[in-house]
């Protein structure tokens, strides 16, 4: 018989390899600039979109598209995420869906699939200002526009505590056996509240703003 090995679940990392993982663990942000625009969809087009525990919040369904630019504490490069939100229900609680996301940098893409599930995607993304409005576009594969979305700034405004949702994430983890169901298949709730004092107040604006939506893609319908 040989020795057994002494790793163990406590010694893991925060993500894989667990002996020295990609990420220290979820990442702590320095500074984010974003943008969002909420709009309003048909259920038709959405309803395969949203697992079947959750009920959409509003008929018809509502969504945010949430645009922006970072920097992690540990790295002064900054990232970019776009992420596609729907507004749902669950257990008569309200949450925001994330359905898609898109990251340009693997840091962002590991600590946030591994961690929490988030459904990151890599893309080619531009996060920048242009003739007064604040714009963001989103190609997969490069060339192939997704969407394009911008706002301009109109006047100062206070962020409204009913914007400032949980958020419910469908984390799946795929089984090793062909045909087989997923392994791990989970609603994963993130808690988005802040207590006083632990986080600077942010510089908020009231915008007007417009999305065009890109090619049909069949790889990100």
């Amino acid at each position: 018989m040989g020795k057994k090995g002494l790793l163990k679940v406590e010694d893991f990392g925060a993500v894989m390899p667990v002996t020295d993982p990609y990420v220290p663990g979820p990442p702590t942000w320095a500074r984010t600039e974003l943008f969002r625009i909420n709009f309003e969809t048909d259920y038709e087009s959405v309803s395969r979109r949203i697992p079947e525990p959750l009920e959409f919040l509003n008929d018809p369904p509502t969504g945010t598209l949430l645009c922006s630019s970072a920097h992690f504490v540990s790295d002064s490069t900054p990232h970019m995420e776009a992420n596609l939100i729907y507004h749902v229900t669950y257990e008569g609680k309200p949450y925001n869906f994330f359905a898609n996301l898109f990251v340009s940098q693997v840091e962002a893409l590991v600590a946030g699939r591994e961690v929490y599930g988030y459904p990151k995607k890599f893309a080619h993304m531009e996060y920048y200002i242009d003739s007064g409005q604040i714009c963001m576009t989103v190609e997969r594969p490069k060339g192939f526009r997704i969407f394009s979305a911008s706002v301009r700034t109109q006047r100062p405004k206070q962020m409204d505590p009913k914007d400032v949702r949980d958020i419910l994430l469908l984390k799946v983890i795929p089984s090793p056996i062909i045909g087989a169901p997923p392994q791990v298949c989970q609603l994963v709730g993130i808690t988005r509240s802040t207590p006083p004092g632990e986080a600077p107040t942010p510089d908020t604006w009231e915008c007007s703003g417009s999305i065009s939506w890109g090619v049909n893609s069949t790889e990100d319908p």
